[in-house]
């Protein structure tokens, strides 16, 4: 099942989405941007039915890998983006 993994800068102009085949895949792209963008973090980015969508969010940056599987949720930047949070 595709996946979507969202990252950015929180309250900034940047943030990016990208719609991958599978969940795997965004799973390890995620912890792969996460790395890069926050250090080593220890979140599983696996995404499931019971669990469709998964975000790490720092002082600076967001992560997210949202299942799509038809339900609408949203893009998880709206809520990640904002600062105060």
């Amino acid at each position: 099942m595709k996946a979507v993994l969202e990252f950015g800068i929180r309250g900034g102009r940047h943030v990016d989405n990208l719609v991958l085949p599978s969940a795997a895949l965004a799973a390890r792209a995620a912890s792969s941007v996460a790395h890069v963008l926050m250090g080593e973090v220890t979140t599983d980015f696996t995404v499931s039915r019971r669990s469709p969508r998964v975000a790490l969010v720092d002082s600076k940056h967001f992560v997210a890998v949202t299942l799509l599987d038809g339900v609408d949720r949203g893009p998880a930047a709206t809520k990640a983006w904002r600062l105060g949070e």
